[in-house]
């Protein structure tokens, strides 16, 4: 009397609750408790758990950026990108901002945008270089020049400016480029006649016939903005 007649082997239990007992830790350190808890513990509020304030961050970042693109978008600027492909030349390519990082690299002072492209004829490839502006900023009247009238040699831009038919080479600064058209920041007024064929010709005391049909005036634009008035004209 009183012999056990059956023993069950205790392992599987054991290892079910050793199981049980993992997933509730796991459970607990989501929820950032990390000491020992009891079983009828009050978890944190949810202000205080990391994945409830990763929502959180992310939710205001997703927030600001829609306030951003409301005030661009109130401008008349959203999103205007514009691009150049090294293997494409001149060839203008245009995209619009998808997102922006609200995380900035304190050492080289810069922070990540991305922006989406049609590339429906898959020409643009992975791993291509390009280089591009993103237009933030609208300005009315900007002095412009059309790219065939500026010269760069070794990195220095200028023009070639004609009075009484005679040519003047003028150095001038550049600023933003837009289409067809720099931007130009020094060294000229707006009421030059420039020259924009044959510049590897020209020099200082060359003369030169402008043609009245082909000069037209070129007042440029930057970030969207209006033709300008009283730009430099172009000549033969």
């Amino acid at each position: 009397m009183g012999q056990p007649l059956v023993r069950l082997e205790p392992r599987e239990f054991e290892l079910a609750l050793a199981r049980a007992e993992s997933s509730l830790r796991q459970t607990y350190a989501q929820l950032g408790m990390h000491n020992t808890v009891a079983l009828d513990a009050v978890p944190p509020a949810d202000e205080q758990v990391a994945s409830v304030k990763t929502a959180i961050a992310t939710l205001d970042d997703a927030k600001a950026a829609i306030s951003r693109a409301q005030a661009l978008a109130a401008r008349g600027i959203l999103s205007p990108v514009e691009f150049r492909v090294t293997s494409f030349g001149d060839e203008v390519f245009h995209g619009k901002v998808a997102y922006v990082s609200p995380a900035i690299d304190q050492t080289m002072r810069t922070f990540q945008i991305e922006a989406l492209v049609d590339n429906a004829n898959g020409r643009l490839k992975p791993g291509f270089f390009a280089k591009g502006v993103i237009l933030t900023t609208r300005d009315e009247a900007v002095l412009a020049a059309p790219d065939t009238a500026v010269s760069t040699l070794a990195g220095v831009p200028s023009v070639y400016v004609i009075r009484n038919n005679i040519v003047t080479q003028q150095q001038v600064t550049l600023g933003v480029r837009q289409g067809n058209l720099w931007e130009i920041t020094d060294g000229l007024k707006g009421d030059e006649t420039l020259a924009n064929r044959r510049l590897n010709e020209l020099a200082t005391g060359t003369r030169v016939r402008t043609g009245t049909g082909s000069a037209s005036e070129s007042g440029g634009r930057r970030g969207g903005g209006r033709r300008g008035q009283g730009g430099p004209r172009g000549g033969e």
